[in-house]
């Protein structure tokens, strides 16, 4: 049996829940690509770094962005255990690669990952 559940978002149509980990992962999902102030009835949910993605790519950036992330996981998300967030830089591709490891509350102690990418908007 599921401990933790919610609907299917990228199939909505289907009867079909997502439960524990899907669950979560969905969730992350939707908390990284939701700015604060987005939400019409819950203004203070989501990330607040869009403005961080317009300045060039440095640690700075690169470390405030990860506390941002951290502090939204903290109060938006309260099943995820975080054990390891990483927001590195990718010049290249004009890109911070985030990698977050976490365990799931009242669950396993086994570890899941998640991965995005933050595209900046100066290049």
């Amino acid at each position: 049996m599921a401990l933790y559940s919610d609907i299917n978002q990228r199939d909505m149509f289907s009867n079909h829940l997502v439960t524990d980990e899907e669950s979560v992962q969905q969730a992350l999902f939707n908390l990284f690509n939701t700015n604060k102030g987005e939400r019409i009835f819950h203004p203070e949910y989501g990330l607040d770094i869009e403005h961080l993605l317009f300045e060039l790519m440095d640690d700075e950036v690169a470390f405030d962005l990860r506390n941002r992330i951290h502090a939204a996981i903290i109060n938006f998300e309260p099943r995820v255990q975080i054990k390891q967030l990483n927001v590195d830089m990718d010049h290249d591709n004009y890109t911070y690669p985030v990698t977050l490891l976490y365990s799931i509350k009242g669950l396993s102690d086994r570890t899941f990952t998640f991965t995005d990418s933050l595209t900046t908007k100066t290049n």
